[in-house]
């Protein structure tokens, strides 16, 4: 047990707790008593239960002393504090009972549980009483493994679960049922995750940790490092929540240093000033901020089975990340999977970590229509800033086989561009000769990759292919690379081609407006389309580039309309509306609204015109060439 260190209080272990090693841990909750020291007749040393908290955790009911989460250890639930008898009189003291989680198992050696307790001196009446907080709302979508291949109960199981024998959620706030706005509205489904949905509202202008979820491996089995991963996507409909959101990791290790509990707790601090919005009651509130779709999605959590033959020491590609992200775009959903590249061409890093010495080789494919190309590594790689040099090529390359951590493992450090190898970068696990800041647990390589310029939506996918063989020129027996596996699987992980992390790259859209008429007799003639190219794809236009005349987002259109020359007199039943315009082809991503919209007759007789004008404010750009028709025919008439 800790207490922050107040030197007019002590605390007393109330007693033992004997438990048998690889035993599921019994009784409801062990505790340990405060109590005041010092003082003096006239200033006694006086406490109560509602002078102590757990830091970063969260009081649920408010007022119940009663904390979840925060600075405390992994196997805690909750910590509770209790005044044995009248608060701030001389005699009372304060009893901490601090609650494991249900099923935790003791270690074959003494289990110490870290508690760490602060004390806040009590206030009375004053503008900083817990009761006066202004509470803000959160919201945020966690997408964690389900047992089954999707998180419908379908019967087969998820392979990439087998191992994890629990994956608790605890939290101070509203947690729902899994997959409670159904199953189709969890974009993750079909890749095997569950939906939850945590919301409430936390106290202003301090940190609160809004959940914790501990995954605990099987009897048997371990979490490959560096761990699992956790992405967090809070930038959304242009507010970008980023800086308030916190990750904390905690990870117990066994007595091989394998990963077998890996614990994230999820921190929030209200951004100051607030860019929510405010304007309605604590559950209007909420339901808004659920609105944004803040989510976070769990990777590289498949255990690893320890057997005979290994022990959990094989080989093993334990991750690959392009720029840390992993997953699979989409064709027409700019938000799905890893960040888009820019038409214009980008350079990215592509990350492979793993065992020492474990073999496996990149491809990185280029699809483009009908046309594939691959991904020709220079050897050795390009310096920095000409990447270039690996360029695409209509026949089917990879990188060669490579292993990890061959290059310099006694120095323990980086090298950078080493001679004759495919990556930029080795980084070597870290050794005791490694500089102090030197913190490479996992050992990986770097490669720097340019993407060009495309003119067409292009894709690339990204994957590494195991390999028992050594890298060519190895003959240290020190180094032997003696079975390589994978500690990834499942869509998007990057682990073989079937499950490559595919990257979209979308060319410039061009948006077109044009009149439409489901009976062409009644015209002369239809005008040609008033289009937009100068934007690029994906792209939210903010406040300051829509939504004005001549601003980046702005299309303005203008269209004379005539009726057949002596046959037809054109009339306007009504001004037109935003309804009256359909996207006929593309639109995938595309936010549009309307202004200003007039439609007024020209003229008399057969053939006059109709003048139909208006401004068309993108605010979200498409990821497809889009068109969008005029139905004429809901406002004007022909006779």
């Amino acid at each position: 047990m800790a207490i922050n260190d107040y030197s007019f209080l002590s605390t007393t272990i109330s007693s033992a707790y004997p438990q048998t090693g690889g035993s599921t841990i019994s009784g409801t909750y062990f505790s340990f008593t405060i109590t005041p020291t010092g003082g003096n007749p006239s200033e006694p040393s006086v406490i109560a239960a509602d002078d102590f908290k757990i830091g970063n955790a969260a009081e649920n009911p408010s007022g119940s002393n009663i904390w979840y989460a925060g600075n405390v250890d992994s196997t805690v639930e909750k910590v509770e504090f209790v005044d044995t008898g009248t608060p701030y009189d001389t005699l009372n003291t304060v009893e901490v009972r601090v609650y494991l989680f249900s099923g935790s198992t003791m270690p074959n050696s003494d289990l110490t549980v870290l508690v760490d307790v602060d004390y806040v001196a009590p206030t009375f009446g004053d503008d900083d009483d817990r009761s006066s907080s202004v509470g803000r709302p959160f919201c945020i979508r966690l997408y964690t493994p389900s047992s089954t291949t999707t998180c419908v109960n379908d019967g087969s199981t998820n392979a990439a679960y087998t191992g994890i024998a629990s994956s608790a959620i605890n939290t101070a706030y509203t947690v729902s049922s899994v997959n409670a706005d159904g199953t189709s509205a969890n974009p993750y489904c079909s890749s095997g995750f569950h939906e939850y949905k945590i919301n409430g509202t936390v106290p202003e202008g301090q940190t609160t940790t809004i959940f914790g979820q501990s995954f605990i491996a099987s009897s048997g089995y371990y979490f490959p490092d560096p761990g699992i991963t956790a992405s967090l996507t809070v930038d959304t409909q242009g507010l970008d929540f980023s800086g308030a959101y916190t990750l904390h990791h905690i990870i117990t290790r066994n007595s091989n240093g394998q990963i077998t509990t890996y614990r994230f707790e999820v921190n929030y601090t209200p951004p100051d000033p607030a860019i929510e919005d405010l304007n309605g009651t604590d559950a209007e509130n909420i339901e808004k901020f659920c609105s944004l779709h803040h989510e976070m999605i769990y990777s590289n959590y498949t255990p690893v089975q320890v057997t005979s033959s290994n022990d959990g020491s094989e080989q093993m590609i334990q991750s690959v990340t392009v720029n840390g992200q992993t997953g699979v775009g989409s064709a027409t959903d700019g938000f799905q999977g890893p960040t888009p590249l820019n038409a214009e061409g980008e350079t990215r890093s592509i990350y492979v970590y793993g065992s020492d010495y474990a073999g496996y080789y990149l491809t990185v494919k280029q699809v483009t229509g009908g046309t594939t190309k691959t991904l020709a590594f220079a050897e050795p790689h390009p310096g920095q800033g000409l990447e270039s040099s690996n360029t695409f090529t209509s026949g089917s390359t990879n990188s060669g086989v490579v292993q990890l951590n061959i290059v310099n493992p006694r120095a323990g450090r980086a090298t950078y561009y080493p001679s004759g190898k495919p990556y930029a970068i080795d980084y070597a696990k870290q050794t005791s000769n490694s500089a102090e800041n030197y913190d490479v647990r996992v050992a990986y390589h770097e490669y720097i990759v340019y993407f060009p310029p495309v003119t067409a939506v292009t894709y690339y996918d990204v994957f590494v292919t195991k390999s028992d063989s050594n890298e060519s020129g190895n003959s240290d027996a020190t180094m032997e690379n003696v079975t390589t596996g994978y500690a990834i699987s499942g869509t998007g992980s990057g682990a073989t081609s079937t499950y490559p992390i595919r990257i979209y790259q979308y060319d410039d859209p061009e948006i077109s407006i044009r009149p439409s008429t489901n009976a062409a007799a009644n015209f002369e003639a239809i005008p040609a389309a008033d289009t937009k190219t100068t934007i690029k794809a994906n792209v939210r236009f903010t406040e300051d580039s829509t939504g004005t005349t001549g601003d980046a987002g702005h299309l303005a259109f203008d269209f004379d309309v005539q009726g057949a020359i002596g046959s037809k007199t054109l009339d306007v039943s009504r001004q037109p509306l935003a309804s009256d315009f359909s996207v006929t082809s593309g639109g995938n991503g595309l936010v549009i609204y309307y202004e200003s919209l007039t439609a007024a007759v020209v003229g008399s007789g057969d053939g006059n015109v109709v003048k139909i004008t208006g401004n068309a404010f993108i605010e979200q750009t498409p990821v497809d060439d889009t068109v969008i028709n005029i139905l004429t025919q809901n406002f004007i008439t022909a006779e």
